[in-house]
């Protein structure tokens, strides 16, 4: 008999447990949720972040390259005229 009422108040305080739990819950969650959606903003932005200097790097990298291939076609311009002022020189 001492057992079951025992387990009876366990029982009613188990289930005012469970109450004040589902008052609780969503007060907690909201919060949680609103933190969860600003990181997943956050990472969204760093992201778009990281995707823009990636595409700056790649427009840095591709003049770099147009500059070296018109450093190189200046050289080979200066060869060809200073092959031609050679031969110029040579024929006087």
């Amino acid at each position: 008999m001492v057992a079951q009422v025992q387990v009876a108040v366990l029982c009613q305080e188990v289930l005012q447990v469970q109450d004040a739990v589902a008052v609780v819950a969503p007060v907690l969650l909201v919060p949680m949720q609103l933190i969860l959606l600003e990181e997943m903003a956050a990472m969204e932005h760093q992201q778009q972040l990281h995707l823009q200097v990636t595409q700056q790097l790649m427009l840095v990298a591709e003049v770099a390259v147009l500059e070296l291939v018109l450093v190189l076609l200046f050289l080979l311009v200066l060869e060809v005229v200073e092959a031609e002022v050679l031969e110029l020189l040579q024929h006087q």
